[in-house]
Formats: C-alpha cells, structure tokens, sequence
C-alpha cells in the first residue's frame, strides 16, 4: 500500500511537473519566437553569416594587404558552380519552400540571382543530397571569405568572391553537368 501511494506520488508530480512547463512554455514568447525562427532556418543562416564575418575579420587581420592565394578550381565542383552562376550579380539568399509537399522541397537552398530579378533555387526534391551539397558549398565560400552577409538571410560577393568568380574555368565538365541544376524563380 506505501509502495503504491508512493508510485501515484511520484506520478503526480510528473504530470506537475510537465503542466508547468508546459504552461511556461506557451507563457514565455522567446521560446515561441525561438521556435518560429526555426521554422525560417534562423540557426542554419547565423551560422553562415558567423562564418562570413569569421573570414571578414580574419582577411584583415592575417592578410590585410592583398587577396590570398587561392585556386578556384581545387574547390568542390558545386562551390564553382555557385562562383559562375553569380558572376555578374554576386547576390544571394537562403530560401526555402515551406508550402512544399515532400520534406525535401522544404530544405534551405541557396538561390542565385543570375540577372537582375531572375533567380536560380538550387533546390530538387528529387535530389536532396545535391541540394545540400550546394549549401555546403555556399559555406564553404563564405568560410574562405568569398561572401559576406548583409541582412537576414541576404548575402553576396565579397570584393575576392567577384575576382574569384570569373576565374572558374568556362570548359570545367563538372561545372557544366551541374549548371543546369535547379528552377528559376522570380525574385
């Protein structure tokens, strides 16, 4: 009988326990606004532009007189990809399709803007891994301080990024075969 009153205690104030934190949890507005910023991949672009202002700060620090030396074409094939879709704008954001039906047309992208107003999503639901692997390349880019970041989730070209865009080798098969990736969308 103690055995049990003591396990129906215990219960109880588990079930306390989990209403007030439940409670506190529909109370507190930064867990909401936490939650909402997720639903805007708010972790995934901080983490961008932490790397952006990384690379910022450390190009004046440890080289502040010139570019560094750097061979666009050892980079991965997607990175050059991203460097020669935005040769002539340099801008950037990171997007996502949240009516998207399938989960994979809902993950972050990088969209392009080839010219002015017309982007390029390099998002395929077909393909999730080639999706996220033109994201990491964009993180790739903006660790090597080729992108800076603006505001919220809008980036472009550094000063090197643009140098280093028109070096990407026009005859690169790799680049060629990924070209053609993604969907245009208005901006």
């Amino acid at each position: 009988m103690l055995r049990q009153k003591s396990t129906l205690y215990r219960a109880k104030n588990a079930i306390t326990e989990g209403m007030t934190m439940l409670k506190r949890n529909l109370i507190d507005s930064s867990s909401q606004a936490w939650w909402q910023d997720l639903s805007h991949g708010a972790a995934t672009i901080s983490a961008l532009a932490r790397l952006c202002s990384q690379a910022l700060v450390e190009s004046q620090t440890v080289n502040p007189e010139g570019s560094p030396q750097m061979d666009v074409q050892t980079l991965p094939a997607e990175a050059r990809v991203l460097l020669r879709l935005a040769q002539q704008r340099g801008t950037f954001e990171i997007r996502a399709k949240k009516d998207g039906f399938d989960a994979a047309e809902r993950l972050l992208a990088v969209a392009v803007e080839v010219e002015p107003e017309q982007w390029r999503l390099l998002l395929d639901k077909s393909t999730p891994r080639q999706t996220v692997r033109f994201l990491e390349a964009f993180a790739t880019l903006c660790g090597l301080g080729l992108v800076m970041h603006h505001v919220q989730a809008e980036f472009s070209f550094s000063s090197l990024g643009f140098e280093k865009s028109v070096e990407v080798n026009e005859q690169d098969a790799e680049v060629e075969k990924l070209m053609g990736y993604g969907v245009e969308v208005d901006g």
